[in-house]
């Protein structure tokens, strides 16, 4: 109780004679304030107990209390609040540093690849402002971990999903979001290379995608023509190559064949950049392609068994001109592969983001 009265100023023994509010008043809010330094309360906490305090004194006068017994009552109060606090947590000084606990370790610096212990440069997409809880959740969820080894991003793998949804919320049309789809890819492209890329693959129409309904396959036929076209025009102008990954080409209609076919010779040529575009495209089904045709060349006695490794295989791929991708992107807000590139992103840092691709 010495210590306490020592740091509760006002107290029983000193206290005056209490036959004007403001005495009370203005003891009860230093008793207060010493609370709110010494716990974890927080002085607006003393302010608004203060204010109560106002309160409880009209009332106690009104009912004929004594207030030297009031005075005593807060006292106690105080008394019991720093007994629940033992330990004195004062605001630290602007601009101080806060004073680790001894009994607290430091908290690592988080290193995604334990087996590399190279700094790691943060990617991190940033998500707009607003909105309700879920979408805040989402794109906390959406802002992409920090990336691997310090290592440049040469192949970046895209899954463009989004285009129907983005068509039908903004136009009320999916095949709408479809063109503007292919408008934005034009956009994406110039951007990789401003980056300093080396090679981006899309994924463009998938083995899926044929079991969509017969209007929309015909009109994303469609558009893939003139979009082909135009990507032709452009990538000859700017040096670029367009290599057109497909594992059921046969399912294709002849013109948009001739289309792709016509894309591919026209850039061939192409150094300043690689785009590969995959249409008609399935991982699954590429990785049994490769398996039957290095089969069909063991049959005819052109490999052996023993042959056949990881990097063997990778060059009966789709993709084997190119490096494997050290990042794949997807929109849309869904968090899987869907069948595209499983065997060259084994490796792959993977990053999904809430916002539609156009």
């Amino acid at each position: 109780m010495a210590a306490l009265d020592a740091a509760l100023p006002l107290g029983a023994a000193e206290a005056p004679a209490w036959d004007a509010d403001g005495a009370v008043l203005a003891g009860a809010f230093a008793q207060l304030y010493v609370v709110a330094c010494y716990t974890s309360l927080g002085l607006g906490c003393a302010v608004c107990a203060w204010a109560a305090l106002a309160g409880l004194l009209g009332d106690s006068k009104a009912r004929g209390l004594p207030l030297p017994a009031l005075h005593s009552w807060l006292k106690r109060f105080a008394l019991a609040v720093l007994m629940v606090h033992p330990n004195p947590a004062p605001r630290a000084a602007a601009g101080a540093k806060p004073r680790p606990s001894p009994n607290t370790k430091p908290k690592p610096n988080p290193t995604p690849n334990a087996d590399n212990g190279n700094a790691t440069p943060s990617l991190r997409l940033s998500p707009s402002g607003g909105g309700n809880g879920k979408k805040r959740r989402r794109r906390r969820r959406a802002e992409a971990q920090p990336l691997g080894p310090a290592v440049k991003v040469r192949h970046l793998a895209v899954i463009m999903d989004g285009n129907r949804r983005w068509g039908k919320r903004e136009h009320g049309d999916g095949i709408r979001g479809h063109a503007a789809g292919g408008e934005a890819l034009g956009r994406f492209i110039e951007a990789c290379i401003a980056e300093g890329l080396e090679v981006l693959t899309v994924y463009a129409f998938s083995t899926e995608n044929w079991n969509r309904s017969p209007a929309e396959v015909a009109a994303l036929m469609n558009v893939l023509c003139e979009h082909a076209e135009e990507m032709r025009r452009g990538a000859v102008e700017r040096g670029l190559r367009v290599r057109v990954c497909a594992t059921q080409p046969q399912r294709l209609p002849s013109i948009v064949r001739q289309r792709l076919r016509r894309l591919e010779e026209d850039t061939r040529d192409g150094t300043n950049f690689t785009v590969n575009v995959c249409v008609s495209y399935g991982g699954r089904d590429e990785i049994a392609l490769a398996a039957r045709r290095i089969a069909c060349k063991v049959e005819a006695g052109e490999l052996r068994p023993e042959d056949v490794d990881e990097d063997l295989f990778a060059q009966h791929l789709t993709t084997a001109a190119t490096p494997d991708p050290e990042l794949l992107l997807r929109t849309s807000g869904e968090h899987r592969l869907s069948n595209f590139m499983l065997y060259q992103c084994a490796y792959s840092e993977l990053v999904f983001i809430d916002k539609l691709w156009p």
